[in-house]
């Protein structure tokens, strides 16, 4: 069984990076073959600020919305865009009250 995480994003600039580092620390060595990145029409750097904090590393996927549709739209979008085989997809919200911290808990309950 192999994990995606999906994270739908509306101009998240300042918290995106730190939420990738810490979902990138968490889940090394687990099963988790993508993170799908949905940016929901945001109007500032979200997306950049995300390949900047996760590199050249092909297992980040970001979908751009052209406007903004809502969070259960986006993450319907990144569930769908999921290209592992049978996954368990992780959805964590990336406002403030979803901190890196949080993110990790979530990461922790992936099965081995």
């Amino acid at each position: 069984m192999y994990a995606a995480i999906v994270l739908p994003a509306f101009n998240e600039e300042d918290s995106i990076g730190p939420l990738l580092r810490e979902i990138r620390d968490k889940i090394d060595g687990l099963p988790v073959r993508e993170v799908v990145l949905v940016d929901d029409g945001s109007t500032d750097a979200t997306a950049a600020n995300a390949i900047a904090a996760w590199g050249s590393d092909p297992s980040l996927r970001i979908i751009r919305h052209g406007r903004r549709q809502g969070q259960s739209r986006a993450l319907l979008t990144g569930i769908r865009a999921a290209s592992t085989t049978k996954p368990t997809a992780v959805a964590v919200a990336t406002n403030v009250s979803l901190s890196p911290p949080n993110a990790s808990s979530a990461a922790d309950r992936i099965p081995p």
